[in-house]
């Protein structure tokens, strides 16, 4: 680039995608197109970052500015796809989410092996198992 030139748009990170999800703060609803009540557009982001495994709240790992550029991207998707295909996507990405979790399956096979009556099984030697810990079994060493 030239020192006299001003650089072209979008080269000095001024139109970057991340700028766009500043436009909204968390469960702000101005600007959207068909929006819902209130209550429902939260619930339906709560379901929409459930399909991807993540938190709704701040946490140790989650701050406001991530959930705030997380609501905006819901935001965006919410007008462009026009709320009722947008649904339908959010149904369907869950119902994918439950058949295919890794999350599920472990707990799907602990259950299956304490009703068997066997006290473990490979993922206990391997990694442990956080839903064991209702028995109190833990990994053996």
């Amino acid at each position: 680039m030239d020192a006299g030139r001003a650089p072209a748009s979008g080269l000095d990170g001024s139109n970057r995608y991340a700028d766009t999800l500043k436009r909204y703060r968390l469960y702000d609803r101005s600007g959207v197109i068909r929006p819902l009540s209130d209550g429902e557009m939260r619930s339906w982001f709560e379901r929409w970052r459930r399909t991807r495994g993540k938190r709704v709240t701040v946490a140790r790992t989650v701050t406001q500015n991530s959930l705030n550029q997380a609501w905006a991207s819901f935001m965006d998707c919410w007008s462009e796809e026009t709320g009722a295909v947008f649904r339908e996507t959010i149904v369907a990405r869950g119902a994918t989410h439950a058949r295919m979790s890794v999350g599920a399956l472990s707990a799907r096979i602990c259950e299956l092996s304490w009703s068997s009556d066997r006290t473990c099984y490979y993922v206990h030697f391997l990694e442990g198992c956080r839903y064991c810990r209702g028995y109190d079994f833990w990994r053996q060493y």
